[in-house]
């Protein structure tokens, strides 16, 4: 969106928050210096996702604060190769208070959310791996004690130990296909819930997800009920089947 040459800039929190939106207008009052009071019209709302910001063009503000032609400020876009001139030549420059590299700032802050955001990951895929072990693992087990006089029986009357545990694994497995959807559009759901609670005035966060984080929710769950069916495999391949169809009766 090109600046406007007149009226504000709104950012979209503060627009909700004063219940404006473009083509209206706000009272404006500087609350320092000579006091002005205007009315100004929002040309228009831009997204952020921190603070309440109001931008408004140089001149207009110049004219606004009866300043004249001053800035307090300005960011320029310098050649890597000539940063150290241009450092140079701003200190020896008068009325210049201070100098601040945005590219730092910003490679500092990356590196920083980078190293915290690897360890919550690592520390979710561990305990969302031991959760989802669990829970199969479980289900499993539950269904093998319930079917236990079906499976020995199978075995009896002649199927083999893979046909028996093709049995109980292929349910398990299309239990498993049918859930991971229904998990993913869960899943989204609770996220979209968790970024407007965690919303506030002065901050809000964008719902941005990554391919990738679906594919790593799936071959989780995957692996999970993997494992888990090896490990009840092995039970169903230790059936007792005099035991198991004598504790039927």
């Amino acid at each position: 969106m090109r600046f406007p040459a007149q009226g504000l800039l709104l950012s979209e929190k503060l627009a909700q928050l004063l219940a404006v939106s473009p083509g209206g207008t706000v009272e404006v009052e500087v609350l320092e210096g000579a006091r002005p009071v205007r009315t100004l019209r929002v040309a228009g709302v831009v997204r952020d996702f921190a603070g309440q910001a109001a931008y408004l063009s140089r001149e207009e503000l110049n004219d606004f604060l009866r300043e004249g032609d001053v800035v307090s400020g300005a960011f320029l876009l310098a050649d890597p190769r000539e940063e150290a001139a241009l450092y140079a030549a701003i200190k020896e420059t008068p009325r210049v208070g201070a100098i601040t590299s945005t590219q730092s700032l910003i490679a500092s802050f990356k590196r920083l959310m980078s190293e915290n955001m690897l360890r919550m990951r690592v520390f979710n895929v561990i305990f969302a791996s031991i959760i989802a072990f669990g829970v199969v693992y479980n289900a499993a087990r539950i269904t093998l004690s319930e079917r236990a006089w079906e499976l020995a029986t199978l075995r009896v009357i002649g199927l083999t130990r893979r046909e028996v545990s093709a049995t109980l694994l292929g349910e398990i497995a299309a239990l498993t296909v049918l859930a991971v959807p229904v998990g993913i559009v869960l899943g989204n759901l609770l996220a979209r819930f968790t970024i407007r609670a965690l919303e506030t005035e002065t901050q809000h966060f964008p719902l941005v997800i990554d391919p990738s984080t679906y594919a790593m929710a799936v071959i989780t769950v995957v692996a999970a009920t993997a494992v888990s069916s090896l490990v009840v495999r092995r039970r169903i391949d230790r059936l007792d089947l005099v035991a198991v169809l004598k504790a039927h009766d």
